[in-house]
């Protein structure tokens, strides 16, 4: 994906055009050194598919968090993914 514009809180993508079978499957992205959260923007971004959405976060500290969802259309599905994480101290 090119870049349209970047910030410290903010990325805009220019997605790849996809044929009418395709879909994204998965979106990941980090808040870095924030906890990792589904911020309005992104709720934004994930109402309209069908996906799997996650978000990295508080990577500067020895214990990174997670969260991920599945994507149906609109509604939202929290996955329990904090155990997957591995302790960095």
């Amino acid at each position: 994906m090119r870049s349209i514009a970047a910030g410290p809180a903010h990325l805009e993508a220019q997605r790849p055009d996809l044929e009418e079978y395709e879909s994204f499957a998965v979106n990941l992205h980090s808040h870095a050194r924030i906890p990792a959260h589904f911020s309005t923007e992104d709720n934004i971004d994930d109402r309209n598919e069908v996906k799997i959405s996650g978000v990295i976060g508080s990577l500067h500290t020895n214990q990174p968090t997670a969260v991920f969802r599945i994507c149906t259309g609109g509604k939202f599905i929290n996955l329990d993914v904090q155990n997957l994480l591995p302790s960095l101290g």
